[in-house]
């Protein structure tokens, strides 16, 4: 018995299955999650142009030329948009990733939030550089 190998049958479609339902059967914690990133991203949206609008301030600065310059309004969305999103990724995949009963550490956020944005910066950098030369 020692000299043969042992065979492990794995049943896929019943694993595959499994898989599926821990990932897409918890969608109803999809707004429980998303609710505060998306009011900001609309709000990081909408203001600069009520302030155009409605306060006065006519003018923001741009930066840029033609179809690529782009304005103070741009860099407010971009910014709430990398923050929000990065952020609901992160919680929704310690969501399915830890069990529901006990839920994901508090203390584990963090960390994986500032990898999570120094990945996402660090790609936007390298595409930035690539779409410019």
């Amino acid at each position: 018995m020692a000299g043969t190998a042992t065979r492990v049958i794995v049943p896929v479609t019943e694993v595959a299955a499994e898989a599926y339902k821990a990932v897409f059967g918890q969608l109803g914690l999809l707004f429980d999650r998303a609710w505060l990133p998306l009011l900001i991203m609309l709000a990081a949206t909408l203001l600069p142009g009520y302030l155009h609008s409605y306060v006065g301030l006519l003018d923001f600065p741009k930066w840029g030329n033609g179809a690529i310059g782009f304005g103070l309004e741009d860099v407010i969305e971009a910014l709430a948009g990398l923050l929000c999103l990065s952020a609901f990724a992160v919680r929704w995949y310690q969501t399915i990733l830890f069990p529901a009963d006990h839920g994901p550490p508090k203390s584990i956020f963090l960390g994986a939030w500032t990898r999570f944005l120094l990945y996402t910066l660090l790609l936007y950098f390298v595409s930035a550089i690539l779409l410019s030369a």
